[in-house]
């Protein structure tokens, strides 16, 4: 009886000690953040429609910064358009999943996109983060319909199944990104990859069941991979061309303990070395009223070229040195040059 008691006078005081406030406005439910001028967004109180996210809101004559999304706080409520203010700092457990989203913007301001936060956004097929983001969590835009996507220089992890089962074609890694985790790309249809030299990790079935024919590893230490009939980090690697830098095929391949064998062929690349700030400095990117001009130095070659759009929507391709633009709007693209020397990516404004 003693122990009952005792158990349920705890539990009162938590309850009494307990004080948060909360208000609505336009349907969005903030509860302030204790002891700041803070609030996170913490529900919605109808369905449908598109959300815009104030940067700050004002409640009995107090002016509250909105610096979070909370967790759950649009979980299944078929919305299906946001805008999330510069300022956020983290967006939250499932805090989106389950909507009607089309394309949404990171702002940079945001540190974390939580786990599950965009996941079962089936129409969901542009999502641009913005340098800034550090990391992306566990099966944050699982099972959407992204086409291509940009992860920026400043993330460094991506999440378990994060970008699993969408339809993507293009991925473009930033160039601090250190790990990836299992699943993380798993199930969709990218034909070439790229990994940056700051890559150490790569987790089981990371990028199984696409249409790797080119892997490109940009490390002369080989990021650790899982090789396993069951779980191996990649399809079945006798149908894909790796190109690893000169001088590491014993490091990748043929040293005791080496994880990536059975690449079928394996190309060292002598250019895979170079650094990105020499391949920046032989290369000149003009825009002008109807086309993008790439001038190369140092006989370095171009092999293909991207552009997608600011919300990473892929709008043309090809091979030459000269990108017509007159087709496109005004506006600001993202760039991805791959060269026989490396791959960059850079913004460039379409007037």
């Amino acid at each position: 009886m003693k122990k009952t008691l005792l158990f349920l006078t705890a539990s009162f005081t938590y309850v009494i000690g307990y004080s948060q406030t909360i208000f609505t406005d336009n349907n969005i439910e903030y509860t302030v953040i204790p002891s700041t001028t803070n609030v996170k967004v913490s529900g919605y109180n109808t369905t449908g429609g598109v959300v815009n996210i104030p940067a700050t809101i004002t409640n009995n004559s107090t002016n509250y910064n909105v610096t979070v999304i909370g967790e759950s706080a649009f979980l299944n409520k078929f919305i299906t358009g946001v805008t999330i203010p510069d300022g956020i700092v983290s967006i939250e457990y499932q805090a989106f999943r389950g909507n009607n989203l089309t394309s949404v913007t990171i702002p940079g301001s945001v540190n974390t996109i939580g786990s599950s936060a965009f996941t079962t956004n089936l129409l969901l097929t542009s999502a641009t983060i913005e340098e800034g983001v550090v990391t992306i969590s566990n099966s944050a835009f699982f099972y959407c319909g992204l086409t291509s996507i940009v992860i920026p220089n400043t993330v460094t992890s991506i999440g378990h199944q994060a970008f699993d089962d969408n339809d993507l074609t293009s991925v473009t890694l930033g160039n601090n990104l250190e790990s990836i985790a299992y699943g993380a790309f798993r199930n969709n249809e990218i034909t070439t990859l790229t990994l940056p030299s700051s890559v150490t990790t790569i987790g089981a079935l990371a990028f199984q069941n696409n249409l790797l024919t080119d892997v490109y590893s940009l490390s002369t230490t080989p990021p650790t991979i899982v090789t396993s009939a069951t779980s191996d980090t990649f399809d079945t690697r006798s149908n894909i061309h790796l190109h690893i830098p000169a001088s590491t095929m014993g490091a990748y391949v043929t040293d005791p303990g080496a994880l990536w064998t059975s690449f079928n062929p394996v190309t060292e690349n002598a250019a895979l070395s170079v650094s990105d700030f020499e391949l920046a400095n032989d290369i000149k990117i003009i825009s002008n009223s109807d086309s993008i001009k790439i001038f190369n130095a140092n006989s370095i070659h171009l092999k293909n070229y991207t552009v997608y759009s600011i919300s990473g929507t892929k709008v043309a391709t090809g091979p030459e040195n000269e990108i017509p633009t007159s087709f496109l709007s005004s506006g600001i693209y993202v760039l991805k040059l791959e060269f026989d020397r490396g791959v960059m990516t850079k913004k460039v404004q379409i007037n």
